[in-house]
Order: structure tokens, then sequence, then C-alpha cells
């Protein structure tokens, strides 16, 4: 084969490789960039959280969820489980973005709750396109929450 065709052959290789690599990436990222949730995002959805939860409004909270989810489990929060952790922990009295979990997989937002019983906790939540809610951990608990609380002097 000729010297200056196998010169153009490597260039268009090494370009289609380049090529490749980008478009595996994008391929790969684009359902994380498709799915990720602002910090307006998660605080929004926290605090209507926060105004049901303190309402005593469980339909309400069941609306945050979508409408899927809502279909295959009819009650997520009812009244007797929302009076049950109003009981041991209060309602809520203020509430603080910390930042995300990044040990956990599902990445959920945390935020410093302050709770009139039960005090300084922290409170996971996940956000679905929509702003509906993907999970809420009321009471959240791991290494990394442990240091953002500590970090917040708690």
């Amino acid at each position: 084969m000729p010297r200056g065709l196998c010169n153009i052959l490597n260039k268009v290789y090494f370009y289609d490789m380049r090529y490749l690599a980008f478009l595996s990436l994008f391929c790969l990222l684009m359902p994380s960039l498709a799915s990720a949730q602002s910090r307006a995002d998660y605080d929004y959805v926290m605090n209507k959280f926060v105004k049901y939860y303190n309402a005593s409004q469980p339909e309400n909270i069941n609306t945050m969820w979508p409408v899927k989810m809502r279909k295959q489990n009819a009650n997520l929060f009812d009244a007797k489980q929302l009076e049950e952790l109003q009981d041991k922990y209060g309602k809520i009295n203020s509430i603080k973005f910390m930042g995300i979990d990044s040990t956990d997989p599902a990445r959920p937002a945390v935020f410093k709750t302050v709770f009139s019983r039960a005090g300084v906790k922290a409170t996971s939540i996940t956000v679905q396109p929509g702003n509906f809610l993907g999970s809420v951990n009321l009471i959240a608990t791991s290494t990394e929450i442990r240091k953002m609380l500590s970090k917040e002097g708690t």
C-alpha cells in the first residue's frame, strides 16, 4: 500500500476512534444528565413536603409521587403513619440543604432537619423529573450524612 494512503487511513481511523469515544461517553452520560436535578428542584420539593407534613396532609404528600408510583401503592403515606411520625419526631421547624450523599447510589439530597421533638436530624430525598418525589427518608443516616451534620456543628 502506498505510504501516503497509509497516512490518510491512519488519520481517518484516529478521528473515527475519537468520534466513537465521544459518542460512547455521551451515550453513557446522557441518562444521568437528563435526570439531574438542580438545587432549586430539591428545595422546592422538600419545602412542599414539609408544608404537607406539618399540616398533617398525607393525601397531598401522596400527590408528590409520580402517578405510576401512586397507582402501584395506593397509600404511600397514610394518616396513621403520619400521626405516628409526628408523635415520635414532632413537626419540622426548619430545613437546610447540606448537599448530595455521593456514597448512596441514588445520590439523594440531604437536608439538616430540625424537628420539634427529635431535634436536629438529617432527611434525604430523591427527586424525579417533573419535581416528583422519588424517595424520602425522614431520618437518614450514613457516614457521609454524619460528616455533613458535623460540618453544620451538630
